[in-house]
């Protein structure tokens, strides 16, 4: 039993490690002004729960708050995002 226990919380510290240092290389991204601001990510699924079922309402709603020109996280996969025909 203890056995198991140790090993939830050296996989949960190893996750806590890994989320620390994607997180760090994602904002040495933004610093060095090489990505557009965009919302917050999750590690690992990035921003996929924040695009729902119907993307292009999702967009414009995200483009309201962060601009036209945004940089978005699928999964691991950066995307830059242009939302309007404007800006394109």
């Amino acid at each position: 039993m203890d056995y198991e226990i140790l090993g939830i919380t050296i996989a949960l510290l190893a996750w806590v490690a890994w989320a620390m240092v994607t997180d760090r290389r994602h904002h040495c991204l933004e610093e060095l002004g090489q990505l557009p601001l965009g919302p917050r990510w999750w590690p690992m699924v990035g921003n996929i729960f924040q695009l729902g079922w119907s993307p292009h309402e999702s967009f414009a709603k995200l483009s309201r708050k962060h601009g036209h020109i945004m940089t978005l996280w699928l999964g691991s996969m950066s995307t830059v995002v242009i939302s309007s025909s404007e800006v394109a």
